[in-house]
């Protein structure tokens, strides 16, 4: 999928297959909202976010807010609303573990 995806302002699109076989291997999905051309619709940011969540699953993927950085491109309403919509569909058990957990847990974070 890394070959279909245009690439954004500092941000690298590839292929971090080789680098996933190590138990460490984690990402901080964030910065998305302030690099997509134009507004920072889901439409916009879906292919990104599904290419970073196939490549490392949700149980290796923090979520980052990126405020106040998001606001180059949306608000911080718009930005949050986008976020659901992206996670929808994963559960609410996934969705807090994408949002909260994997942080706690990857971070070494006491509750």
């Amino acid at each position: 999928m890394a070959d279909t995806l245009a690439p954004l302002e500092g941000i690298l699109v590839i292929d971090l297959s080789q680098f996933l076989s190590g138990p460490c291997a984690s990402l901080r999905l964030a910065d998305l909202g302030a690099r997509v051309p134009g507004q920072a619709t889901l439409e916009a940011v879906r292919p990104y976010v599904e290419h970073c969540l196939e490549q490392f699953g949700l149980h290796r993927t923090v979520w980052g807010s990126d405020w106040p950085v998001c606001t180059i491109t949306s608000d911080l309403r718009t930005w949050v609303n986008v976020t659901r919509q992206l996670i929808a569909a994963a559960g609410e058990s996934n969705q807090r573990q994408l949002l909260h957990g994997n942080a706690m847990r990857i971070y070494g974070l006491d509750e």
